[in-house]
């Protein structure tokens, strides 16, 4: 899965000692610089067992189920450098797990099925795939963060905490949105939300 981590570069400034003369007065003060501050988008999709698309034939080699959804919030720039995480829970009040996720059933005959995401500019794709070529249409919330510029390359955080990763993208402030993925109208009102808030962020 490509999880591209943007971090904060450090610019250094080293002087220049003269030898000879006297020292010269010292410049006046710059201007304050901008505060650091990263883009972050929290987006939940209501998703149907209805909404996955079937890819080959059930129970043949290369079986798998795929759902892609339309992501505006991922731009050219968050797909290249920066940072996009997939979570899903069942019902409200479950715990978020962290994609991708591989489940080992405990039945006579065990299977191992993954549940996987690729992303790109304007979407995200998730891949539902089993070893038995079969899989499961997982229906629940998928909730997919988006970040820019954040400091993350050197946190030691495990992404599997979603209280420890809350707390570093610092969620509650961030922008929050809740799309489902039937009604054309509803997906448009949406994407015109973000447009009015990239104005004024």
């Amino acid at each position: 899965v490509k999880i591209a981590l943007g971090f904060f570069t450090l610019s250094l400034l080293t002087s220049c000692v003269v030898s000879d003369g006297p020292q010269g007065p010292q410049g006046p003060q710059g201007p304050p610089g901008q505060d650091g501050t990263a883009n972050v988008f929290s987006i939940r999709y209501d998703v149907e067992s209805t909404d996955w698309f079937m890819n080959g034939t059930e129970g043949q080699p290369g079986f798998f189920l795929e759902l892609e959804i339309n992501v505006p919030e991922i731009d050219a720039l968050i797909a290249e450098d920066g940072l996009v995480l997939a979570y899903y829970r069942e019902q409200a009040g479950d715990p978020w797990t962290l994609l991708p996720y591989t489940f080992i059933s405990g039945e006579n005959v065990p299977y191992v099925e993954v549940l996987d995401f690729i992303y790109g500019k304007g979407y995200v794709n998730f891949k539902s795939q089993a070893d038995d070529f079969e899989a499961t249409a997982y229906a629940g919330t998928f909730r997919i963060l988006i970040a820019d510029a954040i400091p993350v390359a050197k946190q030691a955080i495990d992404w599997k905490d979603y209280a420890a990763v809350s707390q570093l993208l610092d969620l509650e402030n961030a922008i929050d949105k809740t799309r489902s993925l039937d009604g054309k109208a509803f997906k448009e009102q949406e994407e015109a939300k973000y447009d009015q808030n990239l104005s004024i962020i």
